[in-house]
């Protein structure tokens, strides 16, 4: 959910919205992917619960100096493992909730 396409950027939605932290944020991810190594469901959610940048970070929080209407946060986070048809879903940030596992 970040802001890579020009139609998006260009578009009337984004300039309701600061999105320049996608672009920091979705650096920080694909750095900490390749960091992981083999990618395993429990290393794609430290991934998503990462913290660096704060309160921006890939697991967004709210920004509490900021007004209500400009705060952002991370309203749930999903992995999806292909092979073994399985997702697993937080219902809030991926560090304060436990994945659930579904079967697909």
């Amino acid at each position: 959910n970040h802001w890579l396409s020009m139609k998006m950027i260009l578009g009337g939605e984004a300039t309701n919205y600061s999105y320049n932290s996608t672009f920091i944020r979705l650096d920080r991810a694909r750095r900490l992917v390749k960091q992981e190594g083999k990618m395993t469901v429990e290393g794609l959610f430290r991934v998503l619960s990462d913290h660096a940048g704060h309160p921006e970070g890939v697991c967004r929080h709210d920004d509490e100096t900021v007004a209500v209407y400009h705060r952002h946060r991370s309203l749930w986070s999903m992995v999806v493992d292909v092979t073994d048809k399985k997702l697993y879903l937080t219902d809030n940030n991926p560090c304060k909730t436990q994945a659930r596992e579904y079967s697909l």
